[in-house]
């Protein structure tokens, strides 16, 4: 019998939706009460005989399966094309992308390196105060908005040094959208007198 075989843009859509429906299903596990901890990943970049780049990250977490039993699952968290050198920066970049996607980036394991890095920044930017780490809101904690904030605030010297670093990077584009002027750090800076108040 004569077998039709799909086009290769049928066959790219049909495996991008698979995909998709994987990491959907991905975050919503994370999301959920059977993952208590943080989340690692591993990752393997290669070169295909074509010459084109790609990275396979892979997610790793303990799950309660039952009550009180609990075992160690990994799944494919991040199949990517890398058109670009692979730089601890961008590859940084890539996992911090591909936790987004899922909706754990909340639950990603910071790497040591990287804090190191940030409380250098700050030594190196603000040399008068004791480095610190920046503050994540929380929408279970009480006035953790403004904690992030202040914090922020307290720390935006060390935020503007870091973000230019990063600069020079054309993967960050919208990263560097968020930066502040100095004129919204004054606004902030007002916001968080009038917060005190209360």
């Amino acid at each position: 019998a004569e077998v039709l075989l799909p086009a290769q843009d049928a066959i790219w859509k049909e495996i991008t939706q698979v995909f998709n429906n994987h990491l959907t299903k991905l975050g919503k596990l994370f999301n959920g009460p059977s993952i208590v901890g943080c989340i690692s990943s591993t990752l393997d970049c290669w070169t295909a005989e074509n010459d084109n780049a790609y990275l396979a990250l892979t997610l790793h977490w303990i799950e309660e399966v039952i009550a009180n039993v609990f075992e160690l699952k990994s799944d494919l968290g991040a199949f990517i094309h890398l058109p670009y050198s692979h730089t601890g920066m961008r590859l940084r970049q890539v996992i911090y992308c591909a936790f987004m996607r899922v909706k754990a980036k909340d639950k990603a394991k910071s790497s040591p390196k990287r804090k190191h890095t940030w409380l250098e920044i700050q030594r190196h930017a603000q040399p008068d105060i004791t480095p610190k780490m920046l503050k994540i809101d929380s929408a279970t904690r009480w006035s953790s908005t403004q904690d992030m904030i202040a914090r922020a605030h307290t720390l935006c010297k060390a935020v503007a040094h870091d973000l230019e670093k990063e600069k020079k990077f054309v993967e960050v584009d919208k990263l560097m959208e968020l930066q502040l002027t100095q004129d919204k750090w004054k606004h902030i800076e007002c916001f968080l007198e009038l917060l005190d108040l209360f």
